[in-house]
């Protein structure tokens, strides 16, 4: 299966709203995308949906009947069908040309996105990094003599320090 996209950064950055929305009114509204890293073909759909469906089969329960994402393998099968005649005539057309046209990213446009990607990456690292901190902090015993990024132990100063410890946090 193809992998996902990883990169975009959901909210106003240039790629979701230009090849996501045709109206930026939507963009504030709380949701999300998943795009595929390469071109969806009709044999990749196919690929994608008959394997959800197989899933389904597979982890079947009586319980969670209604909330089945397919009825049958003939609504797959139909979806497919729809999607491959969709795909033969958008392909290569002069719709695909105007809509690639488009939604083609000017050079500020690439540069915003680029920066809006690095700080969102930024931002996910160090928030792994004091989750792992805080469950350290919270679900093993605080050191008894040190700093600790979310407590200060008061300890009396070294030979190399002039001053007590401060809160590294500030």
């Amino acid at each position: 299966m193809p992998g996902y996209h990883q990169d975009w950064v959901r909210g106003p950055d240039a790629p979701h709203i230009k090849r996501n929305h045709t109206n930026e009114a939507e963009v504030p509204i709380a949701h999300f995308h998943r795009e595929f890293e390469s071109e969806v073909t009709p044999e990749l759909l196919a690929l994608y949906l008959n394997n959800i469906y197989t899933q389904q089969q597979e982890h079947y329960e009586e319980s969670v009947k209604d909330y089945s994402f397919f009825e049958n393998e003939g609504e797959v099968e139909e979806i497919i069908e729809k999607f491959t005649i969709y795909y033969k005539e958008y392909e290569k057309s002069d719709v695909e040309k105007l809509f690639n046209d488009e939604t083609k990213l000017t050079p500020e446009e690439i540069i915003a996105y680029e920066t809006a990607v690095s700080e969102h990456n930024e931002e996910k690292f160090l928030m792994e990094e004091m989750a792992q901190i805080f469950i350290q902090q919270m679900f093993f015993k605080p050191p008894t003599k040190g700093r600790s990024i979310l407590f200060n132990y008061n300890l009396e100063p070294t030979e190399e320090s002039d001053s007590r410890p401060e809160c590294v946090l500030m």
